[in-house]
């Protein structure tokens, strides 16, 4: 068995290659980055395992700013089924805009324009416009007010601990915070909705009102004119309040690998034209880009372990495999191979730890659940957990169906209630055998003396009568 089994394992380790993270802070393989950072709160997230690669101050309450835009475009798109309906600008929501966002960024929107849901998201995203907010969210709840509590309640949904919103354009408020982490979350749900992903990637949307005039997108790392421009940027939202200083957050992709960056609390120096929200962002992702890889560990189509098979013919295993393809991230260079940990957890490096029966009964088919497999880093420094993939059956067999009932029969047999009503019936049996034996053995002791007796008797008569 054990000679089979690391047979199909060592096999198993040709299919893999490097392992990362999933939802876990991984300073301890990673590394801190070798860049200097002016941001306070930033985390840096692999898109494609959920990995962070990197935070500092992830989990700190931070002011927002018009990142907030980003749950007001989600929770407005899982409200609003039809994103060509028109939307017609109220004087309560012009009322609302020129008492609290005369200094905000602003579409110039007016009482009885006429726009789409979509129009006003794009200006939303894009122009990072206030008034575009309030009268999405009087479209969708009735007044910000009521817009706020959705965005709470989809915050609270999604696990965000450190968040809450009182606003839905992200004006300052000490009441309106979040922090990376909780951001993180918000915009990775975000990303899942296609639409948004189009409204997170447009660098440029028409003017209300006008043909040929846009506006660009505060998110300059989408802009070829802007000094910002980076090339492997594919999306992100702006913020800046005083309180909240310069915040940004984005996605990048390169190759195969794609990464969410997050950074609050930046400063600018306006003399110099710098943004540090930006340059922090480019230089955590070209870090990651540099020095990190994403590999596949386990593959769904190759036997990468096995377990017993009962009631089948010629099978006394079956092999296993993970449900679906397990990537990971892992340091440029790092060894990828992986091992199999062992039993006293001493095991260094790339591992793989897996939790299923010691035994299946067929019939099985392929794709049946069988447990799961932990992937995993450990070195002097500690453990880091990498990914978790479910295990199943990767050959069908069929039942043996005499196989089957002779095994029913003997387990029957081998039963415990079976075994102590045999060993009751076997005992009393003996008790029995025991007690007859004792019985006949008394009767065979009497027999004789009865027969001299008698003819004892016998003789004397006889001779009495002669």
């Amino acid at each position: 068995m054990c000679k089979r089994f690391f047979c199909i394992l060592f096999a198993a380790v040709l299919c893999f290659l490097a392992a990362a993270p999933a939802l876990t802070s991984n300073a301890a393989l990673f590394g801190k980055p070798d860049v200097d950072l002016s941001v306070p709160n930033a985390l840096l997230v692999n898109l494609n395992t959920g990995t962070e690669v990197f935070s500092v101050g992830a989990d700190e309450k931070v002011y927002p700013a018009s990142t907030t835009k980003i749950m007001t475009a989600i929770v407005v798109l899982e409200n609003c089924s039809d994103l060509e309906e028109t939307v017609t600008v109220s004087s309560k929501a012009t009322a609302i805009i020129k008492s609290k966002y005369d200094s905000y960024a602003k579409a110039g929107l007016e009482t009885g324009d006429e726009l789409s849901v979509r129009y006003l998201l794009e200006l939303l995203m894009v122009k990072s416009a206030c008034d575009a907010a309030i009268v999405l969210s009087e479209h969708v709840s009735g007044s910000e007010e009521d817009f706020a509590e959705a965005m709470n309640a989809k915050a609270e949904e999604l696990g965000c601990t450190g968040t809450h919103f009182t606003n839905s354009t992200g004006k300052h408020s000490s009441e309106h915070y979040t922090t990376a982490y909780d951001m993180s979350v918000i915009t990775q749900y975000a990303l899942k909705n296609p639409t948004f992903v189009e409204l997170f990637s447009m660098s440029k949307v028409l003017i209300p009102g006008s043909e040929n005039s846009t506006y660009s997108t505060t998110n300059f790392l989408l802009l070829k004119s802007n000094k910002y421009f980076y090339k492997y940027a594919t999306g992100g939202k702006t913020g800046t309040t005083t309180e909240a200083g310069r915040c940004l957050v984005s996605t990048a992709k390169k190759d195969d690998a794609e990464y969410l960056c997050l950074v609050f609390g930046g400063k600018s120096d306006n003399s110099k034209n710098l943004n540090y929200a930006f340059e922090d962002t480019i230089k955590l992702f070209d870090w990651a880009f540099d020095n990190l890889s994403v590999v596949k560990i386990g593959e769904m189509e190759g036997a990468q372990f096995e377990t017993k098979l009962r009631y089948a013919w010629n099978h006394d295993y079956v092999t296993l495999s993970v449900e679906e393809d397990v990537y990971a991230v892992m340091p440029v260079g790092a060894d990828t191979t992986i091992s199999h940990d062992n039993k006293d957890g001493t095991a260094t490096g790339l591992l793989v730890s897996v939790d299923i029966p010691d035994h299946l009964d067929a019939p099985v088919t392929k794709g049946d659940p069988a447990g799961t497999a932990k992937f995993f880093y450990r070195d002097e420094d500690g453990v880091v957990e990498l990914a978790n993939g479910s295990v199943v059956v990767y050959e069908s067999v069929d039942r043996n169906f005499f196989s089957f009932i002779f095994t029913k029969i003997g387990s029957f047999f081998t039963s415990t209630p079976v075994v102590i009503i045999l060993i009751v019936l076997l005992t009393a049996l003996i008790i029995y055998l025991i007690i007859c034996f004792i019985k006949r053995t008394r009767g065979n002791r009497r027999s004789p003396r009865f027969s001299r007796r008698k003819s004892a008797k016998t003789n004397y008569r006889r001779t009495f009568r002669r």
